[in-house]
């Protein structure tokens, strides 16, 4: 189990390490086109929800001693969420397309082509 700090110490959001690897996926594609957005989550039951911005500083921290194998398609699926006006909107993974870690940056950049104009 990983967690997410944001903007500061106190604010800390835990993760197991394969959803965490795959939101730090797609957040760092979107804050390196310097997009800001809401993140959406469902903790134990109490809806959360955050604006992500590249100006509040973040860590993520994975406890795990392996980098999880990333899945393109639920990559895919959260950088087309995060274009709705919802925002980003974390779901459960679907059960295929999986792909190494060290491809996952080619990943963020083909899902950026299939985002919705308007």
């Amino acid at each position: 189990m990983g967690y997410l700090q944001y903007g500061g110490r106190s604010i800390v959001f835990s993760f197991d390490d394969r959803t965490l690897a795959h939101l730090q996926v797609v957040f760092s594609a979107k804050l390196r086109r310097k997009e800001s957005f809401f993140f959406h989550w469902d903790a134990e039951y109490q809806g959360r929800s955050v604006w992500i911005t590249p100006k509040v500083p973040m860590v993520f921290v994975f406890e795990g001693s392996r980098a999880p194998t990333l899945n393109a398609a639920w990559i895919a699926e959260l950088v087309e969420s995060s274009y709705s006006s919802n925002g980003l909107t974390l779901h459960d993974e679907p059960r295929e397309s999986a792909i190494p870690s060290e491809r996952a940056g080619k990943v963020s950049g083909s899902a950026r082509a299939r985002r919705p104009v308007g």
